[in-house]
Formats: structure tokens, sequence, C-alpha cells
């Protein structure tokens, strides 16, 4: 019997992907949630209590190295340690958003048998990486709910002549969200205020927002599209749900918040992802600009929020859209028939035992597995310690167990150290063992620290990462 993974760093992608799970088992396959998202983590503990009140099946990403058998894996994008699975593991990309072009449309889509795109636009760059089938959007459907419940318990349905505004921002550096807050109040006097936050922000940041009155606020579990139904115009920034609002043809506005001049907002999320894979400069391209950047030359657009309150104002649903000509070039379906579509390529891929991709390329692969196994062997009888509980460490140690006995982490974070991860403890730093750097955005500070305090690299330590020789 056929067995999908669907990887899950958030219960985003989770909701991303339930029509196709659906799908497929109706085709008879067995389909498992995986996980992907270390523990000992707000993310984690959100998503596995979720699936947990939903009776939903789940695996965590360990199991995939222990026991779990599966034919192939979806994933938003090429997740941390993915070069550690098993290659008879068909794995499949299904896009979940078209901003920030140059994360989008990086090398680390040469890992994917198949990336399921939305439309030309995405297919047109992701082609030089492997085989792409145009599916349209997997949650564009003919019918969606009429009242929605916001985070603090709250039914919300349309009643009344006020406007609804939604507003979507999105995460980390680019986010409005600070500076929309400041200002919602504004709003409030001439609309009906929806906030959808992106699954990036913490559970922390929903508390304390939920505390505002006379605002309807939604997180990652509830659906994008069932709020753009129910809303009459959307205000974002750099988001990717400035795309999803054209499917259902909704006047857009978008808030100019980073204070620099940028092009390609994807470089920043590459900053935050330095745990997915090696990200070559040669491949960075200077003149590229994003899509969430470019489409400002056809949506209305602010800086002051006085000015964007004006701007939404004067464009009503009754106006034409500016961004019509371009709905057909980012979706070649604008149907809900993106789940079948989806299916249907995965069944040609199973059926067809075909490994498309297209390049044996492998210089975007982030471990160093040769350098890894050649530092165990070297130090078989030392007791070894991985420095970083996070994801990377947590993937590598569930790697690892099979074959090596590791001793414990190190971390830095002191939430984190006496506490257990699958059966081994969590430590503060002890320089009397061997040590396998695992934390990408401070290896350098983490090998300087080590040398130091007389260590030697390759000998006493080393960094996990495709850089330096064993």
């Amino acid at each position: 019997m056929r067995k999908v993974g669907f990887a899950c760093t958030t219960i985003f992608h989770y909701i991303h992907y339930k029509h196709i799970a659906n799908e497929l088992e109706s085709r008879g396959y067995v389909v498992e949630y995986i996980i992907f998202t270390p523990k000992l983590s707000d993310r984690y503990n959100r998503i596995f209590c979720y699936f947990k009140e939903h009776s939903i099946k789940f695996s965590d990403f360990e199991d995939i190295f222990l026991a779990e058998q599966f034919d192939v894996i979806l994933a938003p994008y090429y997740l941390a340690g993915f070069q550690l699975l098993d290659k008879n593991i068909l794995k499949v990309r299904l896009m979940y958003g078209y901003a920030k072009d140059s994360w989008n449309y990086a090398e680390w889509n040469k890992g994917f048998d198949l990336v399921l795109a939305y439309g030309p636009y995405a297919s047109k760059k992701l082609n030089q990486f492997t085989e792409v089938k145009n599916i349209g959007h997997p949650r564009f459907k003919d019918k969606y709910k009429e009242n929605v419940v916001d985070i603090s318990g709250k039914i919300f349905t349309r009643e009344g002549d006020k406007p609804i505004l939604l507003y979507c921002p999105t995460w980390s550096d680019l986010s409005s969200l600070e500076k929309f807050m400041e200002k919602k109040e504004i709003f409030l006097e001439d609309f009906t205020l929806l906030i959808k936050l992106h699954h990036g922000n913490s559970s922390s940041d929903l508390f304390n927002l939920s505390k505002a009155q006379n605002i309807y606020y939604f997180n990652e579990t509830t659906d994008l599209f069932d709020l753009l139904y129910l809303c009459d115009v959307i205000l974002s920034d750099y988001s990717g749900s400035i795309f999803d609002a054209m499917l259902l043809r909704k006047p857009i506005v978008l808030l100019d918040s980073y204070d620099k001049d940028i092009k390609d907002s994807g470089y920043l999320n590459i900053s935050e992802m330095k745990n997915v894979a090696v990200y070559s400069q040669s491949h960075r391209d200077e003149n590229n600009t994003s899509l969430d950047i470019k489409v400002r030359g056809v949506l209305p657009h602010a800086r002051k929020i006085s000015d964007v309150i004006e701007l939404i104002k004067n464009y009503s649903s009754g106006k034409d859209l500016p961004y019509e000509g371009l709905v057909k070039e980012l979706y070649s379906y604008q149907d809900n028939n993106a789940p079948i579509r989806a299916a249907n390529a995965i069944d040609e891929l199973i059926e067809n035992k075909k490994n498309y991709r297209k390049y044996g390329d492998d210089s975007f692969y982030l471990l160093n597995t040769i350098k890894i196994n050649c530092f165990l062997n070297a130090n078989n009888d030392q007791q070894i310690a991985i420095w970083g509980a996070g994801e990377m460490g947590q993937i590598l140690y569930a790697w690892l167990k099979k074959q090596w006995k590791i001793d414990c982490f190190f971390d830095m974070d002191v939430t984190k150290q006496g506490k257990k991860i699958n059966g081994i403890s969590v430590k503060k730093i002890d320089l009397s063992k061997k040590i396998l750097i695992t934390v990408a955005k401070y290896e350098i500070e983490i090998k300087d620290y080590l040398i130091k305090e007389g260590k030697r690299e390759g000998i006493d330590f080393i960094s996990v990462f495709n850089r330096g020789e064993c």
C-alpha cells in the first residue's frame, strides 16, 4: 500500500496540504503528517496539540530515520536534514506562496523529484531545477465558510454596512505588524477589522494581541481563503497573501514597512533559514526583483498609515482591478481541482518509478556527511556531544542514533538545559567531550570560542556543515 508523508513545520502547512491529502486517501493511499520542527519549541507544542486535539495521524521527524517507510514525502520547501532521508523516498514540493523570489526559487529545489506549482510565473523559474507540474492553488474552493471563530472565541460573520478590512502581515524583518498596531484605532473608525497573523508569529504574540477589543484575530488554524471570502478589501505588506487575494478578485492595498529600499525580499528569508541549504553567491542576481516588490508597480501602496487609509477608502471593489492581467500568469487554473491534479502527478511519479531530477548537483547540501562520519570513526571511544538542541541538532541525532552513541546535547538556552530530547539530556557546555556543532547561525562564533579554549578543529570538534575538510 502506498504511503505519503506530509512534512509540516507549522499548522498552516497542514491547512495547505489537507485537500490533497484527502484526495490521496480517497485513492487508497495511507496518509500521515510529519511534525518537522524541533521539540522544546513553541511551534512544536502548537502543532502537536493541534494534531492531538483533532485526532490527526502524525509522526515526528525522527520516525522517518528509525522506522517509518514512505513512498513519497511532500514538503513546502527543502527542509533541514532532507538530504539525510532514504534516497528511495520520492520528494515532492508543494508551493505555498508567491512572495520572496530568491527563497522560492533557490537552488534547493534541485532536491525535489517534482514541484507542484501554482502557474507559469513559478514554473518558468523552477524548470531549471527539476520537473514542475502546474496545478493551481490547492486551497481555492467553490464554497467558503459563512462565519469564522477567532483566537479568543468570537464568532465573525458579515453583518451591517461597515466595510470589512482584512490585514495580513508577513513575518520577521519585513512585517508591518508593529507599525500597524500603533495606529489600529484609526482603522476602526471606518472598518470592521480582521487581522490574519502570519504562522511565524509566536503564541505570546497571539496572546498579547488578542486582548485588544473590537478586532478579530486569526492565527494559522484559520484558512486565509475563508477570511478573503468574507472581507471587502485586503491590506498587506510583503506577504504571499497578496497573491492569494488576487484569486478572489479582492481590492488590495500595500503598506511599505521596510525602512530600506529592497528589490528581492527573499534574501531576508534566506538569512533566517541558514539551516536548510548552502546558498551560492553565484546564484544571487542583484538585478532580480521579488514579485511582492514588483507588484507595487501595479497595486496602490504607501509608507504612511494616513496615506494607506486614504488609498483603501478610494479603492472600492467597484473599480477595475489593476492586477487582473497578472492572474493568468500566476495561476494556470482558477478552479477547485488542484488537489486532483496534485494526486494525478503523484500517481504518475510513483507508477513510473521515475526520478525526475535533472541534475546530480548536490552542491546545495548543507551537511557534510563524509566529514561527520570521519570524525565519529576517529572518536568512537569518546563521549560525543551535539552542540545545538534545535532543529538541526535534533535531526542529526535522529539520523546518527542507529549507528552511533551520542552522549548529550549542549545548548546555551537555559530553558532547554536539564530537559531531555528523545532520551538524551540537554546540558551546559562541557569541553571534555568531543563536539559536533549544529548551530548554523552562530557557527563561526562557536568555533572561535572552542579554538580560544584550546580545542582543535577536526580533532576535538567539527562543524557538521559543508565547509572545510575532515
